[in-house]
């Protein structure tokens, strides 16, 4: 689950370079990695 985490956080970082709207790309990082921490507890 953490290294799946991990590849998904990669995956994300690299389609938010590229966008447009850096804001939803915080939020939606944010997003995933409270659901993730909350998963892992």
């Amino acid at each position: 689950m953490a290294q799946r985490f991990k590849n998904l956080s990669s995956i994300i970082r690299s389609i938010g370079i590229g966008a447009h709207n850096a804001t939803t790309n915080v939020f939606i990082n944010n997003t995933l990695t409270r659901y993730y921490k909350y998963m892992l507890e």
